[in-house]
């Protein structure tokens, strides 16, 4: 066995430059000591102590395998970082491998945007000299996109093409990302560093808004960090003040900066949905909309179920207030095809027809119009009477004409009546 102590060192093979402290020979391995430097063609290294394994100064990287201990530094192209205790390089398969008693810290900037990933276990991949792929392991933290936060048990960092962060769970743990104040479970999380997208499966989160939390979950879940939005998919749920929203397709959540922090202003929702608050109940199988700065909601088309009546129509437009006693509903208005009937089933039932419908939840009275030329109708069953007015006004148990008024249907309204409509 051959030894030599050379000390110091600087080397310069045609692609790499070594240099240290102190350097011993081992038969074909060289032994480094003290403030390591290694300018390879996969990137810059700097570690306390080296062992450059197979070392042989005839070949353009005169070593095929490093070991790197002590306060290790990897600087790959293009900008990443890798800060560790201990490090494990195979040159001729392009892969590596690192650990810390603490935590290794990955790092790199994706378009202007700062990235960095810890765990106790980082191995990486490179090609043609450039980082191809990070695979990180034990007690994920990613953060990423300024705020953002990931907490997983498994992480794999994509470089190329589209630079991707995959979070993975396992047995015991979910995969979370949190941003201020937000937190977001899933079974797996991926980011999109290019475009700032979040994609989560099987998501259920909690979003600071106003005064309370909107609570959701949904079978996937986009956010979009550049504009501000987050699209739930596949049996939505989402709860807020306003009331609960249940939806079979897609729930758009728009945020907007107030005070220095991200606020829920508006809710979308396509497709078959359901939306619950106090007593009433307001279904749409096409589009709803909360809009939470207005205190409006809007439904198209609509049917509404209260306590007492159900309402179908074109649109819904509502309007509420918040107070200290949570949501209030002012009125609501309902256009285009307006149907109500009575839904006790104790009591006799009474049914409308008519263009515009206005309801006052608090009083509960009504305002039934129509468009010129045409006129309420109005049915009872107990009395077994009709009404046909340009206006009824409803006070249960008062119901009165306004206007032109007739106790019978004319031919053309028993057609509307019974045809159309199918009653």
């Amino acid at each position: 066995m051959k030894k030599l102590l050379l000390l110091p060192l600087i080397l310069c093979a045609t692609d790499t430059q070594i240099e240290s402290n102190a350097a011993l020979f081992n038969e074909n391995n060289l032994i480094l000591q003290g403030d390591v430097y290694l300018d390879h063609p996969l990137g810059k290294m700097w570690a306390d102590n080296a062992n450059l394994i197979d070392y042989q100064t005839k070949r353009d990287t005169p070593f095929s395998e490093v070991d790197l201990k002590k306060s290790v530094r990897l600087h790959f192209h293009e900008g990443a970082k890798l800060t560790c205790d201990s490090a494990h390089i195979d040159m001729e398969n392009s892969w590596g491998s690192v650990t810390s008693d603490n935590s290794v810290l990955f790092t790199d900037v994706i378009n202007r945007t700062p990235v960095a990933l810890k765990s106790r276990k980082i191995t990486f991949a490179v090609k043609e000299e450039n980082l191809d792929s990070i695979h990180a392991k034990e007690q994920v933290k990613i953060h990423f996109l300024d705020n953002y936060q990931i907490t997983c048990n498994e992480a794999i960092y994509l470089k190329v093409p589209t630079p991707t962060v995959h979070a993975l769970p396992d047995a015991l743990q979910t995969c979370t990302v949190e941003r201020d104040f937000d937190l977001i479970e899933g079974e797996q999380i991926a980011v999109d560093l290019d475009n700032r997208i979040i994609t989560i499966d099987e998501s259920l989160g909690r979003l600071t808004s106003k005064d309370a939390p909107i609570h959701f979950s949904a079978k996937t879940l986009a956010w979009n960090d550049t504009a501000s939005t987050l699209a739930l998919e596949g049996s939505v749920w989402v709860s807020s003040a306003e009331g609960n929203l249940s939806c079979d397709k897609k729930v758009t959540l728009e945020q907007q900066t107030r005070f220095g922090k991200q606020e829920v202003t508006h809710i979308w929702a396509c497709g078959r949905t359901l939306f619950t608050t106090g007593k009433n109940t307001l279904v749409s199988p096409a589009t709803l909309h909360v809009n939470r700065d207005l205190c409006v909601v809007d439904a198209l088309p609509a049917e509404l179920t209260t306590d007492s009546v159900i309402i179908l129509s074109d649109t819904a437009h509502i309007t509420y207030n918040e107070n200290a006693d949570g949501i209030q509903i002012d009125s609501m208005r309902f256009t285009g095809h307006v149907y109500l009937r009575t839904k006790d089933p104790d009591v006799p039932l009474k049914r409308a027809l008519c263009d515009t419908l206005t309801y006052d939840p608090s009083s509960q009275k009504m305002i039934l119009s129509s468009q010129a030329g045409t006129n309420v109708l109005y049915w009872d069953e107990k009395e077994d009477t009709q009404m046909s007015a340009t206006e009824i006004h409803i006070d249960w148990p008062i119901v009165k004409g306004v206007g032109t008024v007739h106790f019978t249907f004319s031919e053309e309204e028993e057609g509307r009546w019974f045809s159309k409509y199918k009653i």
